[in-house]
């Protein structure tokens, strides 16, 4: 116990004689301009981009459309200095990563499915229970069921 207490008792002598300095956090205010700017860009174009079936071209077609954003931001803004308009393409990621997340979720909730392909579980439950023969029912609902509940 006492060793415990030399032990922060040094840490606090560091810590003095260090006196760090705690950063102010600074809040920045969404712009809803260029948020409906960058929604605009998006709005076509993000769908198909990101609903290709193939891995490579998905992320290639992504991969395109996040280059144009920045080329249309840097056209868009192109009155503001440099560091002004990086800070514009990086704020873009973030929003478009967001448009990428709510296009995603939304279309799953409106049955038009997930990425590349792949089924919901509730869709792979619907799709297993049109099959007849009493062994293919279990069989499929088996894939349909999560793995711990699995026999």
């Amino acid at each position: 116990m006492e060793e415990l207490k030399k032990n922060i008792q040094f840490q606090k002598e560091i810590i003095a004689q260090v006196n760090p300095k705690k950063l102010a956090l600074v809040l920045t205010e969404s712009d809803s301009e260029f948020e409906a700017n960058v929604k605009e860009f998006l709005k076509d174009k993000l769908e198909n981009a990101i609903y290709e079936k193939t891995k490579l071209l998905r992320e290639e077609k992504t991969a395109l459309v996040k280059e144009g954003l920045a080329n249309f931001l840097k056209e868009k803004y192109k009155e503001l200095p440099e560091s002004a308009k990086n800070e514009r393409i990086k704020a873009a990621d973030h929003l478009f990563d967001k448009e990428i997340d709510e296009l995603v979720h939304k279309n799953i909730i409106w049955a038009k499915g997930r990425t590349a392909g792949r089924l919901t579980s509730s869709e792979k439950f619907r799709l297993k229970l049109t099959f007849l023969n009493g062994y293919t029912v279990r069989l499929c609902l088996n894939a349909a069921i999560p793995r711990p509940f699995r026999r």
